[in-house]
């Protein structure tokens, strides 16, 4: 092997070592300064504000706010979700079936509790998703992104 030969090879492999250093360092740092949403993708969990809020705010805030409270059940924000009813936790983080809520919402619509009321069960692909989401700890962040209303149009649909 020749003189320019061993410089280009080594050449080369520093450059190799570089370019792996720097897409480690970019892909570490986006990582870090991604979106929550980007962070639960990457550990292959849901987002509640991309995931679940937009269940809850179409489909049920409207009946379990501070102003009804339907059942007992307060959704505009974790702290009032997850406080104890005297029958039971509607939520219980990792157990979707010790959960009121999940349990009431996989209810057949003609079954007296079945929420939401009225013929307006949820999606398959709706209960699927809560049932995922409190299998993972039921994550409800504090703050503007963990509060809840009302949408403006109710999503009201059959199964």
């Amino acid at each position: 092997m020749n003189e320019n030969t061993s410089g280009f090879y080594h050449a080369l492999a520093a450059t190799a070592i570089i370019l792996a250093a720097v897409s480690t360092l970019i892909s570490c740092s986006a990582f870090r300064q991604g979106t929550d949403r980007q962070n639960y993708q990457a550990q292959g969990k849901l987002s509640f504000e991309d995931d679940i809020k937009p269940i809850f705010e179409g489909r049920c805030v409207m009946c379990h706010d501070g102003h009804r409270a339907a059942g007992d059940l307060n959704l505009v924000t974790r702290d009032l979700a997850f406080r104890r009813s005297p029958t039971g936790p509607f939520f219980v983080p990792g157990y979707p079936e010790r959960s009121k809520l999940f349990n009431v919402i996989k209810l057949p619509d003609h079954i007296d509790g079945a929420m939401p009321p009225t013929g307006h069960a949820l999606s398959a692909q709706e209960m699927a998703t809560i049932k995922q989401w409190i299998k993972e700890g039921a994550n409800w962040p504090s703050g503007e992104a963990g509060y809840l209303q009302p949408s403006s149009g109710m999503d009201w649909r059959s199964r």
